[in-house]
This record gives structure tokens, C-alpha cells and sequence, in this order.
């Protein structure tokens, strides 16, 4: 008997072989393992995709068109078809398994149901099902341990059409599928020619980034003038019921200079944060410059190699096994990061942080614990070393011991109504951990209450409304509970994205603002479902149920699509009748930077359309050459060719700018 373990990507089946057999060249061969011979092989992500709506529902759903919609679910014929490029990779999983009487799928173990479907659309589409037995490996991460404790429990699948995980992620890829009328009703109504794509996800986000620039637009500040009291040690007193007024002139000169004294001391502690997940991960370093797209690209390549992780965790918390593992490696850790191990005393769990539930666990370092910061930077980049500090910060965050401090209550001696509250550190605790990388909102202060006070008149204004920053976005989101860490990183990554042909948002390190076509989206998305965050908690409900076997759901959930874009189209059509298209600039805005010799220029990021890549913009700026092949660079003959230049300082119409300057043409 030869079992056949079927994975989701190169590496995955590397790892597999790796702690198997010690040896990770030991894929697409035969080997023994427990007695028993094994032949590994992988897939590359998603070998199967829908095929396009006319082949699964006719040539009457091709056209673009309103009185085309909604559509009728019952017409529809499921079909796949391989994907572009996958023919190769299909082929040899079919060739192994002839060899094979059981098949061991290995995918990821998403809460989607994603890596599910990923290896049943292979199996199903070749009928390698039949005459097989079929069982399920659940690992936590890719690291010989968990791999090999997966392989000692195989979960039989008597059927994997009727395997509940395969048919959650099955259902939510046919509701996403006729959700795609969602983004035909928005650009048929919009009024400049642009695709509009929306979704569950988009959907929110894009009114909650539109909701938001409205009122940080529309805000006015109004300010008040109070009488209150600073102290010596600078903290201010502050009296409920004093009045306040429009102009500093109003307000009375009633009181005079006088002591002040403590009135209770109270200590109180406070517990790590939660755990990061990978949208606050990515949300943090997009203040630093880093785009989301990257941050997922570095941290599967971090994750294939057991540095960090599983990254499409839904897990907040960590189990008593992964705590215990934490444990076992966090002096490593701490030394790699400079972080000081006798910090790391609290080895008891927590209960807010860990937890008997969940499978991966939260985002947090993997078991290989890197020699250096030199050593990830050199493999991952500086992205690396950001990403594996901030995760490493967050888990070591939970060895220490509770924040301690003593809260300090004053008041003003000849005018008691005016109180002064102040935070005093006395054991830094996890906060120590954190350093500088702490997001602290909390106020403290080295002095406690002052001697003597003052009066003045303090000028205020209520709070003004936060900037739709992505850490405010992702915690709207983690609010309303829609999406995971994971999709709502990828799918700001979808909608941001400087190569996308219609971009609905930018993401200027970290500030997120709707372009023209995410405006008009917005506009035409008011009231409607898909502009709301209750459609994905929606779908999130039915998904778990379909979990739990309920498959009676799934035809009434995914035939309720008409319904909901029939309610949609008047909504949208209406909207679009008061819709207002903000003019936009023709001209590129200019970045700015330094050079390698310190001098501050501006310069704009593209030449002839060609968009510089980051890697290119930092060797113009350290004063390189650079060639460029862009698809973009035809001659009359409809010829590609290159160019060759570098930055420079020119002259246009007696206008001195900085930018590139080609050198010379290049044959493709």
C-alpha cells in the first residue's frame, strides 16, 4: 500500500518530505515512513478556477447589461476549468496517485475551508476519489513536530463531497462567484467609464474609509475657554461643572493661586495586549512605508521556513501546547530581538491569552528561531526584521509580568471641584518589552501631584474625528467582525494597489484616502447591503453552520443572491442620480526623497508611463543607471525596446527639475 500526501505548494511538500524522511529532495519520489511507503507531491495554490459565465450559465449572462440582472442561480452548471500553466502540476499529481490507493490531503488548514477546496477541485475534477481512501492531515504550522503529530491522527473523509469543510469553502466560492453581479450593477451605473469592483469586504471597507474622510472633511472645530489649574509638576485640575465659553474674554478671573494635595493613592496593573494578528501586523508597518502586498509576500516566505507562524490564522489566542512551546524558545527569541530575558518571568498562562480553542493560534515567532537580526535581514530584508520584531514583541509581551502602577487623585486645596488624575510607572512589566514599538494610548507620568497650582483659562475642542488610517480601518473591521486578519490585509492590498487599472483607494504609510473611482463607488454604495458590514457576518453565519454539516443551507443562502441584488439596483440607480465626480489631475504627483549625497529632491515615480518599481526608485536615488523593458515602449513599427538613464538634474523652458533622464535606446 502507497499513500499518496497531496500539498499546497512546493514548500509545503519540502517540509513534509523534510521531516519524513530528513531529506526535502525527497518529493515526487517513493519512501518509507512508519513502515509504510510514501509518495509526496504538491499543488501551486489553486489548480482549478470557474469558468467564465458563459460556460456555466450561457451566452445570456456574457452582456454587461441591467435588464441582465439579477441572475437566475438555477441555471447555473458548475464548471471548472485547469488553470493557466497548471497542466504540468495536475499531471504529475495524477500519475503519482495511479500508484497510490490512499490519498493524505496535506493543504492548508484554512477557517475559510479555502486549502479544502484546494485539494478537492484536483481530486474531484480526476475522479482520483474513486476506489481511494481519502483521509485529512491537520497540522498547526509546518515544523517537523506539528507534521509529524498530524500524521499520527488522519481524519477518514467517507466523502468528499459531503466533507463539511470542503463544502463551507465550496459554498463561500459560489456566493463570491454570483456576488460578482454586485460589481456589474456598480459599473453600469457609474458615471465615468470604470470597473468598480466590490464584494462583501470591498464593499466595507470602502464606505467606512468614505464615511470617515467625510466627517474628518466636513469637521469644524468649535472651541471652548475653561477656567483651570496647572500645577508644578504641570498636571492640569479640571472641574466638571465649571462652564465653559465661546471667547477667551468671557470667561470670569475668579480665582486665585492656592495649594494642592493627594487625596487617594490606588495601584493598579494592566495585561499585555491581545496578540497581533496579521491585518494589526501590517497596519503598524504601513505607518513605516510598507505596503500590505508586501508584508503577506514576506510573511509566507517567513512562514514556509518556520521563522513565523501560519498567517491566515483567525486565532487571538494561543493554546496551553503553544504556550508551553512559546516558553521553551523565548530566551532565544528575546536575545535575537535585545530584548532582556529576565523580563520573561510570567510563565503561568493567562487566561485572556491563552485558550483550549482554536488550531493555529495567533500570529506570533515560528519554532526556527533565527541566529540574528543580521541573519533574517539577509534572507527577508528589512521587511523581515520589522515583521519577526513587532510578532516577537507581541508573544514575548505575555512571559512578562502585569504593567504596575499607582494612580494618583488630586485636588486644589482652596477650590475642591477641580481634580487632577495621574498615572505613576512603578514596574514597566510587558511594557518594557515593547519599548518603543509600544502603541500607547494610556497617559502616565514620572511626578505625581504637585504643591501649589494656578489658574488659566485652558482653550479645548471636542475630540476631532480620527483619519481613516489603515490601524483605524482594521479595527472597524475587527469591530464589526468582518473578515479575518488575513483577507482584509489581501483585499486592502486588491483595492491599493499602485498597478491597478481602476484603484478605489491610496495608501500613503498607513493614511488611506478613496481615489475618484473609489468616490463614486462609495457614492452609489450608500444603503445599500454591499456597503454595509453586515453582509459578511452574514455570510461568516451560514459558512459556520454549513461547518457543522447543515448543508440544507446552502441552495437557500446562495439562491437569495437574486434577491439581494434585486433590492440593490433601485438603491444604486437612485444614488447614482445625485452622485458628484471630483475632478482629478492629469499631472503624476511628485514624491520626495533624499539622494545618496543627502540633498532633498522631488520627483515624480513613473517616465512614459512606465511606473518605477521600489527597488528601481532606490538605485536612482543612490545615483545609479538603470534599464527599463516596459510593454509601454513600442516604436512605429510596433517594436518593444529598452531604455537605459538615471536620475539627473534637466531643464524645460527655463524650468530646473529633478528626474529621469534616458541615455539611450536599448534593443528589446
Amino acid at each position: 500500500m502507497t499513500i499518496l500526501i497531496l500539498c499546497e505548494k512546493p514548500s509545503q511538500a519540502r517540509n513534509y518530505a523534510l521531516a519524513m524522511s530528513g531529506n526535502k529532495s525527497n518529493v515526487d519520489k517513493k519512501f518509507k515512513y512508519e513502515g509504510k511507503d510514501f509518495i509526496i507531491v504538491n499543488a501551486r495554490g489553486h489548480l482549478y478556477q470557474w469558468a467564465d459565465i458563459v460556460d456555466i450559465a450561457g451566452k445570456d449572462y456574457e452582456k454587461w447589461k441591467l435588464d441582465s440582472l439579477p441572475w437566475n442561480y438555477r441555471d447555473f452548471k458548475w464548471k471548472r476549468i485547469i488553470g493557466k500553466d497548471c497542466r504540468d502540476v495536475v499531471k504529475n499529481i495524477k500519475d503519482k496517485a495511479k500508484e497510490c490507493s490512499e490519498i493524505w490531503i496535506a493543504t492548508d488548514n484554512d477557517e475559510s475551508g479555502e486549502g479544502d477546496v484546494l485539494a478537492a477541485e484536483v481530486i474531484l475534477e480526476n475522479k482520483l476519489d474513486k476506489n481511494r481512501t481519502l483521509r485529512r492531515l491537520l497540522h498547526v504550522s509546518e515544523n517537523e513536530r506539528d507534521i509529524i503529530k498530524a500524521l499520527e491522527n488522519p481524519i477518514l473523509i467517507e466523502d468528499l463531497e459531503k466533507y463539511p469543510p470542503y463544502q463551507k469553502g465550496l459554498f463561500r466560492s459560489k456566493w463570491d462567484y454570483l456576488s460578482m453581479q454586485a460589481t456589474r450593477v456598480l459599473t453600469l451605473n457609474s458615471p465615468i467609464r470604470a470597473v468598480l469592483p466590490t464584494g462583501r469586504l470591498k464593499g466595507a471597507m470602502i464606505s467606512l474609509v468614505g464615511a470617515q474622510e467625510n466627517l474628518v472633511n466636513n469637521h469644524k472645530s468649535v472651541f471652548f475657554f475653561q477656567n483651570r489649574f496647572r500645577d508644578d509638576n504641570g498636571n492640569i485640575y479640571v472641574n466638571e461643572k465649571e462652564p465653559k465659553f465661546d471667547e477667551e474674554s468671557k470667561v470670569p478671573n475668579k480665582y486665585r493661586d492656592s495649594d494642592v494635595r493627594c487625596i487617594k493613592k490606588e495601584m493598579k496593573k494592566s495585561i499585555p495586549p491581545k496578540m497581533l494578528d496579521l491585518a494589526s501586523l501590517s497596519a503598524t508597518l504601513a505607518s513605516r512605508g510598507y505596503k500590505p502586498a508586501n508584508v503577506l509576500s514576506t510573511y509566507q516566505k517567513m512562514y514556509e521556513d518556520s521563522v513565523v507562524s501560519y498567517p491566515r490564522t483567525d486565532d487571538k489566542t494561543i493554546t496551553l501546547e503553544q504556550f508551553r512551546e512559546l516558553v521553551s524558545i523565548s530566551n532565544d527569541i528575546a536575545k535575537v530581538i535585545g530584548v532582556d530575558v529576565s523580563l520573561l518571568t510570567h510563565v503561568k498562562p493567562r487566561s485572556s491569552h491563552v485558550k483550549e480553542e482554536g488550531s493555529h493560534g495567533a500570529n506570533r515567532p515560528g519554532v526556527k528561531v533565527p541566529k540574528s537580526l543580521n541573519a533574517v535581514e539577509m534572507k527577508y530584508g528589512k521587511l523581515g526584521v520589522a515583521i519577526y520584531v513587532l510578532l516577537a514583541k507581541s508573544a514575548l509581551s505575555i512571559l512578562a509580568e502585569d504593567y504596575e502602577y499607582e494612580q494618583q487623585t488630586g485636588e486644589v486645596v482652596d477650590y475642591k471641584e477641580f481634580i487632577a488624575k495621574v498615572n505613576i510607572p512603578k514596574k514597566l512589566g510587558w511594557k518594557a518589552v515593547y519599548g518603543q514599538d509600544l502603541d500607547d494610548e494610556e497617559e502616565s507620568s514620572s511626578k505625581g501631584i504637585g504643591k501649589r497650582a494656578k489658574p488659566f483659562v485652558y482653550k479645548g475642542e471636542p475630540p476631532k474625528p480620527s483619519k481613516p488610517t489603515m490601524k483605524w480601518l482594521m479595527k472597524q473591521l475587527e469591530k464589526y467582525n468582518v473578515g479575518t486578519g488575513a483577507t482584509r490585509t489581501s483585499t486592502l492590498s486588491q483595492i491599493t494597489s499602485e498597478s491597478a487599472k481602476y484603484p478605489l483607494m491610496t495608501n500613503k504609510k498607513g493614511l488611506l484616502s478613496l481615489t475618484q473611482y473609489g468616490s463614486i463607488e462609495y457614492q452609489l454604495l450608500k444603503d445599500t447591503l454591499f456597503g454595509g458590514v453586515k453582509l459578511t457576518e452574514h455570510v461568516m453565519k451560514i459558512m459556520k453552520s454549513i461547518g457543522e454539516g447543515k448543508f440544507e443551507l446552502i441552495d437557500k443562502h446562495l439562491d437569495e443572491m437574486s434577491k439581494i441584488i434585486s433590492n440593490e439596483m433601485p438603491i444604486v440607480s437612485k444614488n447614482r442620480n445625485s452622485i458628484k465626480v471630483e475632478k482629478t489631475s492629469n499631472s503624476k504627483p511628485k514624491q520626495e526623497a533624499k539622494t545618496s549625497t543627502g540633498e532633498n529632491v522631488k520627483f515624480k515615480d513613473e517616465w512614459n508611463g512606465h511606473k518605477f518599481t521600489e527597488e528601481e526608485l532606490e538605485k536612482l536615488l543612490a545615483g545609479e543607471t538603470i534599464d527599463i523593458f516596459d510593454k509601454k515602449f513600442k516604436n512605429k513599427k510596433g517594436q518593444e525596446y529598452g531604455v537605459r538613464g538615471k536620475f539627473d538634474w534637466q531643464e524645460y523652458k527655463g524650468h530646473k527639475f529633478f528626474g529621469f533622464k534616458m541615455i539611450e535606446f536599448l534593443n528589446k
